[in-house]
């Protein structure tokens, strides 16, 4: 793993660490999971201000992206955060409709994509079904097309080769 991916999954885990934490408060958790990622509440300055660093959040794009990320957690706590779940793993077996869910999540961008990632985040906590979040924040702060497509297909494979290879096979 490079430095930025270390760092980035350390930041995932603290931030749905605190989020999912039994001693949350309890107005902090409901303010996330109504968040608008336009005009965020303070409970997300809050977190954005303690958990995030500054490069990870240096514009009104990346902060937009946290904010999805902090609903999204908000939405599946307690169970919000398996570090090493990928999203396709955490989806196969779930039937069409994952995969459904899946492909309109990969083929959106902008704000239908924080719709989806939401809808994800409902998803999985309806399932009981716990994911690494780091996968779905790079894809959130992704600012070029290309690492956007190379993220998108690492989601893909991650569901496709669950749900047709057995589990201890991994993809190349």
């Amino acid at each position: 793993m490079t430095r930025r991916t270390d760092e980035l999954a350390a930041v995932v885990g603290s931030l749905a660490g605190t989020i999912s934490h039994e001693a949350f408060p309890k107005g902090d958790l409901a303010e996330l999971r109504r968040l608008r990622p336009e005009s965020p509440p303070p409970a997300f300055w809050r977190l954005l201000a303690a958990k995030i660093p500054r490069d990870m959040c240096s514009d009104d794009q990346a902060e937009r992206a946290w904010a999805v990320v902090m609903q999204g957690m908000a939405i599946m706590a307690p169970a919000a955060h398996a570090p090493g779940t990928l999203l396709g793993r955490a989806l196969a077996g779930l039937g069409d409709t994952a995969e459904s869910r899946l492909w309109k999540l990969l083929n959106s961008c902008g704000e239908i994509l924080e719709d989806q990632v939401r809808l994800m985040a409902r998803f999985l906590a309806s399932k009981e079904r716990r994911v690494d979040w780091c996968g779905l924040a790079r894809l959130l702060l992704a600012r070029d097309e290309e690492r956007r497509e190379d993220i998108c297909r690492a989601l893909a494979r991650s569901f496709f080769y669950t749900e047709i290879r057995p589990e201890t096979e991994t993809p190349e």
